[in-house]
């Protein structure tokens, strides 16, 4: 049978797509080109969907990313978002993520 929009997007979005696939590429390049960057200035971004993913990002792994900035934001998951940030005192190893950008989009139709 045909899949449907709605599945096949959560199929190939969500938490598990990021910390699956795109993370250890990202993981990856930083260990790979470790003497050319700025640890202290890895930054994540992302519009409308993207944002979401950039969020994930940089709340699953605050030890990588010291700033996200994500505009045009649904956030559709504040829980699972909330529920990451809570668990931060029990990471061991440093946290660079300080700041984080959100502007709010009312005419994003996506989704």
């Amino acid at each position: 049978p045909m899949a449907k929009t709605g599945d096949l997007r959560r199929a190939i979005s969500g938490p598990w797509t990021i910390t699956g696939t795109i993370m250890p590429l990202v993981e990856s390049f930083l260990a790979n080109h470790s003497r050319l960057i700025d640890h202290s200035r890895v930054y994540v971004t992302g519009l409308s969907n993207g944002a979401e993913a950039a969020l994930t990002m940089a709340f699953t792994r605050p030890d990588i990313f010291a700033l996200a900035v994500a505009t045009d934001l649904r956030f559709i998951s504040v829980q699972y978002h909330m529920q990451v940030i809570n668990s931060w005192p029990k990471m061991q190893g440093p946290r660079r993520l300080r700041d984080v950008v959100l502007t709010e989009g009312e005419h994003d139709v996506t989704g």
